[in-house]
């Protein structure tokens, strides 16, 4: 698994570490969807409250899917020098990880943050020769450092998201269904054991 705590800019050193998603966090984490949609926002030509009432409902209808689509995935806080920064959800099935959600707050975004919890990922799924896939939206810049990462698009999407694989170097092994819940709960542990290997530093 890629240190976490290495550093990931060379204008100055930080601290990256993950924890467990917990119920405190749903404040942050309705802020940092809202995040994601300002450019979106800022076209509708609706007044603040009418975004705030849009981006709830959007928030909540995501938060159910995910609970629906992706049980039992890895739900993790991206803290900064301890700072709540980003998420990130990882589902295991079959031969991949599934990177659900990967996203950051604004500020914490072209610092190289997101390439290292990436590597993690990918590093993980490596050790166990599992791909990794995600969705990425058509116009996300996010696309091209999936590319250098080795993913390759897998199909021609829906018109908004595409999606993207990356392939283990020793190939993708099938897991058999019936163990499908062990592999996710190893999987989630990984994050806890990733927490108390690397806390960040005071």
């Amino acid at each position: 698994m890629t240190d976490l705590r290495q550093a990931v800019n060379t204008h100055s050193r930080i601290v990256l570490s993950l924890r467990p998603e917990e119920p405190r966090d749903r404040e942050f984490l309705a802020r940092l969807f809202a995040s994601t949609r300002e450019q979106e926002m800022q076209l509708t030509g609706w007044t603040s409250e009418q975004q705030a009432a849009f981006l709830s409902m959007q928030f909540q209808a995501q938060t159910m899917h995910y609970n629906r689509i992706y049980a039992g995935a890895a739900r993790c806080i991206v803290l900064v020098d301890d700072n709540p920064a980003g998420r990130l959800y990882v589902f295991q099935g079959g031969g991949e990880l599934r990177i659900v959600d990967i996203s950051l707050l604004p500020q914490y975004r072209g610092r190289g943050v997101g390439t290292t919890v990436l590597r993690s990922v990918i590093d993980q799924a490596e050790s166990a020769g599992l791909c990794v896939s995600l969705n990425v939206a058509v116009f996300n810049p996010a696309r091209r450092l999936y590319e250098q990462l080795g993913f390759q698009q897998t199909g021609p999407g829906d018109g908004v998201y595409l999606p993207m694989r990356r392939r283990a170097k020793s190939g993708c092994r099938v897991i058999p269904e019936f163990e499908h819940h062990r592999t996710v709960v190893q999987f989630n542990l990984s994050y806890l054991i990733l927490r108390e290997r690397f806390p960040p530093t005071s």
